[in-house]
């Protein structure tokens, strides 16, 4: 094989580039773990915002294959579907790490939930300009962390908090 098909080659076999009719076919595994998710899903009073979930493991253990049955299975409940919007952040288009999935919580105003796994999973200096964005939306409660930022950071931040403006223009 050439190294230019590659590329093409591991797409190809990426869960998230499968037939919805095949992920849900070949949904073998992990059943416990998705069937505990998808009752909270489906009990959930979302009075406040509910619990995160992370799902980990060794690569190819499935992880995607979860998620997107998840996902999948939310797009087909008549009510689910009507408040709940799966997002999938495909891995070639990961910028860097888990900031998408943080800029994404930030927009839906779950400005706690971030902060709560920034601080669970020590992520604040890794992903300092994300901490800092989320501070704007925190201002009033957090008066004084504003102030802690570097000038070099700003920029960065500015563009932080516009990408997240526009997801909830976006995404109300």
């Amino acid at each position: 094989m050439s190294s230019t098909n590659k590329p093409f080659t591991l797409l190809l076999y990426n869960t998230q580039n499968l037939p919805k009719e095949i992920v849900k076919q070949d949904f073998v595994i992990r059943r416990k773990q998705y069937q505990s998710i998808w009752n909270d899903i489906c009990t959930a009073k979302m009075a406040h915002p509910e619990q995160h979930f992370i799902v980990q493991g060794l690569r190819g253990s499935r992880k995607t294959m979860l998620l997107l049955k998840l996902a999948y299975a939310v797009e087909e409940h008549e009510q689910l579907k009507t408040w709940l919007i799966p997002v999938l952040f495909k891995e070639e288009e990961y910028k860097n790490d888990s900031i998408p999935f943080f800029v994404f919580l930030i927009s839906k105003r779950q400005y706690h939930g971030a902060l709560n796994l920034l601080n669970q999973f020590h992520l604040k200096e890794r992903f300092k300009p994300l901490y800092y964005a989320l501070m704007h939306f925190l201002e009033e409660e957090y008066p004084n962390e504003l102030l802690r930022m570097g000038d070099e950071l700003k920029e960065t931040v500015d563009e932080i908090i516009a990408e997240v403006q526009a997801l909830k223009e976006r995404y109300g």
